[in-house]
Parts: structure tokens; C-alpha cells; sequence
């Protein structure tokens, strides 16, 4: 009886492993790159900059994990390039940005950068009072499915 219940346990375990994880690369990446657009466009306008309706930025996020495969929950790091329109010079400045991302089994995750780049927890806003920074922790989540 114990052999058995073993066996069925084991079965069940190895066949859980098996289909695909809703948590990738393409899934982690995406997401961050369209937040890490909204958010900077909320930053802009924050700060008192005018955001033309429908902006966007140009970014090309790559994401993958520390060490293991880039599937499945855990710890994973995103690389966000961004490109930065230049007038009077070359077209674009590429700039990146490093995200730590804590991703759930759920979809939803944690990206934090560090505030060297972009700013502390609190940033002044365009009417000289402190507000939050939306940069400086994302939190989101995204369809697993």
C-alpha cells in the first residue's frame, strides 16, 4: 500500500512538471517593458513635463533568471533598453535600466532598480512637493494563461 501511494505521488509530481509554465521569458519581459513605459510616462508627468496622449517610449526589454532555466516563479533579472530621442544629434541615445524582478507563480511580481538611476522612493514634483516616484518599485502582474 505504501509502494503504491508513493508511486502516485511521484506520477503526480513528474506530471505537474510537465506542461508548459505560464511564467517565461517573452511573458516577464513584455510586462516589465510596458510598465516601465507607463510608469515613466507617469513620472514625466509628475514632474510637470507635458506627455502627448497615446506616448510611448521606445524599449526593448530582455529578461532572464540567475543561474536556471527562464521559466517557471523566482528571481530574474531585466534589462530594459532604452531609446531616447536626441535632438541635434544622433537619433537615439540607448540608456538601459536593470530591474530585480521577484516573479510569483501567479504572474504577479516585484521590480525594483536601484536608486542611483532612478531616484529614490520620493522625487520632487512640478509643484516643488514631494511625491512618489513610480519608478522606483513596480509592482504588477500579468496573465499566466
Amino acid at each position: 500500500m505504501v509502494a503504491i501511494a508513493t508511486a502516485v505521488i511521484a506520477a503526480l509530481a513528474f506530471g505537474c512538471s510537465l506542461g508548459p509554465t505560464g511564467v517565461t521569458a517573452y511573458r516577464v519581459a513584455y510586462t516589465i517593458g510596458r510598465e516601465f513605459n507607463n510608469v515613466t510616462l507617469l513620472q514625466q508627468q509628475l514632474i510637470g513635463r507635458r506627455v502627448p496622449p497615446n506616448a510611448r517610449l521606445y524599449v526593448q526589454p530582455q529578461c532572464n533568471r540567475r543561474g536556471t532555466k527562464a521559466v517557471g516563479p523566482g528571481d530574474w533579472s531585466c534589462t530594459v533598453y532604452v531609446y531616447l530621442p536626441q535632438p541635434n544629434s544622433v537619433p537615439y541615445q540607448l540608456t538601459s535600466v536593470e530591474y530585480d524582478v521577484s516573479v510569483q507563480y501567479n504572474g504577479c511580481y516585484k521590480a525594483q532598480s536601484p536608486p542611483a538611476f532612478l531616484g529614490g522612493q520620493t522625487m520632487l514634483g512640478a509643484g516643488g512637493r514631494q511625491v512618489a516616484n513610480p519608478l522606483f518599485v513596480v509592482y504588477g502582474c500579468f496573465n499566466i494563461l
